[in-house]
This record gives C-alpha cells, sequence and structure tokens, in this order.
C-alpha cells in the first residue's frame, strides 16, 4: 500500500467503517494499492468503485503499524510512534517509563526487571546498595520501626519485640525475650541479674503459695524462714535474722517483691503485673518480721517442714531442711493463691 497525505475530501460520498478486517476485505476485493490518509482526523480512506470507504487509525499512519501496536498494547498511534523513537516494544514498560522520571530506559527495563514500582523507589534503593525492589522494601520496613540492621530486626521478631526502642533496651540490659523484659519493667527491676533475683522469690513463693494454702504474705515469710541456718532462735531475736537475709535482696528487688506481695489477685479482671495502685503496693515487707506477725504466722501456718515452734517458749527450733515444693499449677478459676488468700481471709474473720 502506498499512503497518500491528503488535506481534506470534499463532495463525495463517504462510508465510515467500524472494523479494520471490513476495510481490508475491500481492499483485497478490489485490488487497491493506493489509501488516502486524512492527518486533521486521523483517517485512513480508500477509493472502491467510485465510493470512499473511510476507517479511523487512531493516530496510527499505516494499516499495518495500526495492527501491531493494538497487538501490543498501545493506547494510541503517538504512543506507539514514541515507543519506537526510544527502542521500546512492550506498551507495559513504554507506559512505565513515561509515568516516571528514570534517567534512561535501560534504567526503566532494569528496574521493571527487578520490581520497582516507581522511579524514586528505584534511585532511592540504588543509593542505599540494593538492586532488588523486595530487599529495599524490607530494608525499608526495619528502618522505618527503628531497627538498625535485618538480623536485628529479625531477632526482635522471634523474642517477642514490637518496638526496637524496647529491644535494644533490653539487650542493654540483659534481657533475652519480650515476656521477661515487660515483666522486669512492670516491676521496676533494672536489669537482668535483679529481675532473676525477683523470679526466683516470685516462683519460690508461687510454689509455697500453692502446696500449704496460705497467701502470699504468708508464704513471703515461710521463703525466708526456710533459708535460716539450723538452730534455735527466740521470737525477739527471729525478726533481726530475718531482716538480715532480706537486707541481702538489692533494693529495686525489694520494691518489686513489695508490688508483688502486697498487690491482692481476688479479682480475673486484674492486671497481675500493672495494678498497682492500693495503699499497700510499695509497703516495706519487713513488717512482716515483726514479732506480732510472725506469731500469728506460727499460729495459723503449718511450718512442720522447717522445724518447731514453741508458743509457751516464744523459741523456734529450725531443723536445716530445705523443702521443695512442685511448681504452682493455676487454678481453672483465678490462681491457687487467690483461693489461698480467700481462705486466709476466711481464718482472719474467724
Amino acid at each position: 500500500m502506498r499512503y497518500i497525505e491528503i488535506e481534506s475530501l470534499s463532495n463525495a460520498a463517504v462510508v465510515k467503517l467500524k472494523k479494520l478486517e471490513d476495510l481490508e476485505f475491500l481492499i483485497g476485493k478490489n485490488n487497491v494499492s493506493v489509501a488516502f490518509f486524512q492527518s486533521s482526523s486521523g483517517d485512513l480512506l480508500i477509493n472502491a468503485d467510485g465510493t470512499y470507504f473511510s476507517f479511523w487509525l487512531n493516530g496510527y499512519w499505516t494499516i499495518d503499524d495500526y495492527k501491531k501496536g493494538t497487538a501490543a498494547g498501545f493506547k494510541n498511534g503517538s504512543d506507539f510512534s514514541d515507543a519506537e523513537f526510544h527502542c521500546i516494544e512492550s506498551s507495559e514498560l513504554y507506559y512505565f517509563f513515561k509515568s516516571n522520571s528514570f534517567n534512561s530506559v535501560e534504567d526503566c527495563t532494569d528496574a521493571r526487571k527487578n520490581g520497582f514500582p516507581d522511579s524514586q523507589k528505584y534511585y532511592a534503593a540504588k543509593e542505599n546498595g540494593f538492586s532488588k525492589y523486595a530487599d529495599y522494601d524490607e530494608y525499608l520496613k526495619y528502618t522505618n520501626l527503628g531497627y538498625k540492621t535485618k538480623d536485628d530486626w529479625k531477632k526482635a521478631e522471634k523474642k517477642g519485640f514490637s518496638r526496637a526502642a524496647e529491644f535494644y533496651d533490653a539487650q542493654t540490659k540483659g534481657f533475652s525475650t519480650n515476656a521477661d523484659y515487660q515483666k522486669a519493667r512492670s516491676y521496676n527491676l533494672q536489669d537482668k541479674s535483679s529481675f532473676e533475683k525477683f523470679c526466683e522469690i516470685e516462683d519460690s513463693i508461687e510454689r509455697i503459695v500453692s502446696s500449704k494454702a496460705v497467701d502470699k504474705r504468708q508464704a513471703f515469710i515461710f521463703h525466708f524462714l526456710a533459708r535460716l541456718p539450723k538452730g534455735e532462735s527466740a521470737i525477739s531475736v527471729l525478726p533481726t535474722s530475718l531482716r538480715n537475709l532480706y537486707d541481702t535482696t538489692p533494693t529495686d528487688v525489694k520494691n518489686a517483691l513489695s508490688m508483688y506481695v502486697n498487690a491482692t489477685n481476688n479479682s480475673n479482671t486484674r492486671n497481675r503485673y500493672n495494678d498497682y495502685n492500693s495503699r499497700d503496693s510499695y509497703r516495706n515487707l519487713e513488717y512482716l518480721f515483726n514479732t506480732d506477725s510472725l506469731k500469728q504466722f506460727f499460729a495459723s501456718v503449718d511450718s512442720s517442714e522447717l522445724g518447731t515452734y514453741s508458743s509457751q517458749t516464744e523459741i523456734f527450733k529450725r531443723n536445716g531442711s530445705k523443702p521443695n515444693f512442685p511448681a504452682a499449677k493455676k487454678a481453672e478459676n483465678g490462681t491457687n493463691e487467690a483461693k489461698s488468700e480467700k481462705k486466709q481471709a476466711q481464718i482472719d474473720a474467724k
């Protein structure tokens, strides 16, 4: 076909065709070798038996270009021609190139191949040493969260941390899991050493509460009585001995134990670690070691595992044994210590 560009067509019958196939049929049937192209309207016209037939080429200049560009997904002939100028064959790549600000087609091709959604992220990734968008996107995720490295991010997630600041603070203080770190924070414990000391005493109290059906205050006294050396102690000097033992405990651990022992757990809606706003929350536990408190303890708690106490002589004979109670089990409706506190309340009421 020879394409001749014309300015206009006047005083002629023109039939507008809807399908290119119909135009090609007429060309073949009438041995048409010349077509007229009107650039102002974008119409292609042929003459067959004195009648002009036209078809809108949507910006293309030839039938072959129209078929090729349409099949490739170009929106119009102008885009198809511009793509050819930039040596781009794919319409997807062309429109990706035109909607961004790539320095070159090569960069655009590289960006699309490696999954980048736009030129801005592509060049930002190159500046940070990333060639694939998946790696750069991952980098953005953990840096936006405040993590210094990908390894830190993965380690934090594995250990249950959701905040980078807490992860790094936990590392500084020696905590390996978020659960331990958060529990330590709730008790205002300064580092892992204090946390482990607190947990050791907490676990002992929990075991005593569960095994002996006593409250936490009584279990606290029992815990320290069990650490006295073998021998006799008058009730008048026993408080001093117990306080001396207790004084070896770090200050932050003492405060944490005060929070833990003095907190009541009779309500299932009470948060075990956070609700310490009651009057006795930070009350010094040394008050439990006074003479009256110890007398009440021996009168209400079976301490035969530790030794014997005589109310007549007011002497406690420590037998030197070290009871090892089984780990406390959680009751179906509340903790065992909650039940024991209820039981103790009933005893006190009597």
